[in-house]
């Protein structure tokens, strides 16, 4: 049968129709439709994208407005963030952990400085073991003078001045409440506007090739999960994390808060269930 009116369909039998694939391959809506019924008679939610987590970066789900809930309509404008990658230097400067001892990272002041800035680092110990830090809070004494780096003489947060640090949990550094960061989906976030565990669709990102950690290239579904915060974050700026890529592979991000995008808010359960999980 065909079905001309997907939000109809929601609203009647309270099922939500999602598109089977990952990041960007479609399936046959009917058989959605009946997965879907399925999954609610099993009391499993999440039963149809169980084997679609194959690349580590979470499941295609439906982008068109006739198939997901939207809600709240914004005007964001947005920023990317992502790990910083520095050497260590004998002559460097100690990342110092929460009680203020070292971490065993030492770099010099702009990479210091970049680290902060980005919240999370790749570095490694004087005898070459990797380390992945994450900002864990401020100290109480100024732990470096970035403004004696060229790039940040004029930078207005001086609080990266301040930075404490913690050995991360996720593979690519941790944001807040416990979840981890992941490329191209992590967004911060200023909470009072979006809180945290909120999924964001952004129509400019559905479609767009991206590459993902292991070279495997696929296709963006739009959607992004708000798990971090920062403190240049501030009303309808979001950063978009993406891993160790420094280039700018979305289109909507242009550094500018004169330059804004569409995006709305997600209300739908298995969009958000799987999303946060992915984030886990």
């Amino acid at each position: 049968m065909l079905i001309k009116n997907f939000r109809t369909l929601f609203i009647v039998v309270t099922i939500c129709i999602t598109e089977i694939g990952v990041y960007g391959q479609k399936g046959n809506i009917n058989n959605l439709i009946q997965t879907d019924i399925e999954g609610k008679e099993n009391n499993d939610s999440t039963s149809q994208f169980q084997e679609l987590e194959k690349n580590g970066y979470g499941f295609i789900l439906p982008a068109d407005s006739n198939d997901v809930p939207f809600y709240d309509e914004m005007e964001l404008w947005a920023t990317q963030y992502y790990i910083h990658e520095a050497k260590y230097s004998n002559n460097g400067i100690n990342l110092k952990d929460l009680n203020e001892n070292p971490t065993g990272a030492k770099i010099d002041l702009c990479d210091w400085c970049d680290a902060a800035v980005e919240g999370t680092i790749y570095t490694t110990d004087s005898v070459g073991n990797q380390l992945i830090l994450n900002y864990g809070g401020k100290s109480k004494n100024e732990q470096v003078d970035c403004s004696k780096c060229k790039k940040y003489s004029n930078y207005k947060n001086k609080g990266i001045r301040y930075a404490l640090w913690y050995k991360a949990k996720g593979k690519y550094g941790d944001g807040v409440n416990g979840y981890k960061l992941i490329p191209y989906r992590t967004i911060a976030v200023d909470t009072t506007l979006i809180p945290i565990g909120t999924v964001i669709y952004i129509p400019e990102a559905e479609g767009k090739e991206i590459t993902l950690p292991d070279g495997t290239k696929s296709i963006h579904d739009g959607y992004f999960f708000a798990a971090d915060i920062g403190g240049d974050i501030k009303k309808n700026h979001i950063d978009v994390f993406t891993g160790r890529d420094k280039s700018n592979v979305f289109d909507f991000i242009k550094s500018d808060p004169k330059k804004t995008f569409q995006a709305f808010k997600v209300k739908n359960k298995y969009v958000e269930e799987s999303l946060r999980n992915l984030h886990k």
